[in-house]
């Protein structure tokens, strides 16, 4: 299996469609950046994404180390350029974004 590396709204989607647990099926290991699992918590709390995340999961919460420079963000939110920066640090590593 392929690792993957998700952004917020693919996230968001499949756990509003009820599909999430399929990609943990898909897929191994499945990784979200800080900045992401961030983003998706600042999420009502009814949502599925925000009570998946709470709860201990296939998914995993990931910290960059070295983080990113200002220039690396530029014209992409934090999310985004956390998930493109782990998949370039992490070589077949698939990065899903909207």
């Amino acid at each position: 299996m392929k690792p993957v590396v998700l952004n917020a709204s693919p996230l968001i989607i499949l756990a509003r469609a009820g599909y999430l647990d399929l990609l943990g099926k898909l897929v191994s290991p499945v990784v979200i950046p800080r900045a992401v699992a961030m983003e998706i918590n600042a999420g009502p709390t009814e949502d599925p994404a925000v009570r998946f995340l709470a709860q201990p999961s296939w998914l995993s919460v990931v910290d960059l180390t070295p983080t990113l420079s200002p220039i690396a963000i530029w014209r992409l939110g934090q999310g985004e350029s956390e998930v493109l920066k782990y998949a370039h640090r992490n070589p077949g590593t698939i990065a899903v974004l909207d």
